[in-house]
């Protein structure tokens, strides 16, 4: 019982979130966090025009979110959508 859960953790994050954060700065924080699962995103299919659509979908993310909030470094998952695009 030392270490707690993965839904006592989820539980205390939103706990928090609710308490200490704007809406303003969740909205943000979950288009990040989606930014971020997108990184192990796997495809069903070996279609280029999938992996293309979902890169350039990705890649407007990540603009949007860098031009609310410049000093977000986003540069590691712009760089993994940029060479996915390239593929």
């Amino acid at each position: 019982m030392i270490h707690p859960s993965a839904s006592a953790i989820n539980y205390i994050w939103e706990s928090f979130a609710d308490s200490y954060l704007d809406n303003n700065t969740l909205h943000l924080w979950r288009e990040v966090c989606k930014i971020a699962k997108a990184l192990n995103h796997r495809f069903n299919t070996d279609s280029k025009d999938n992996r293309l659509q979902f890169a350039e979908k990705m890649l407007k993310q990540i603009s949007d979110v860098k031009n609310k909030i410049p000093a977000i470094d986003l540069s590691v998952e712009e760089n993994y959508f940029l060479k996915m695009r390239s593929i």
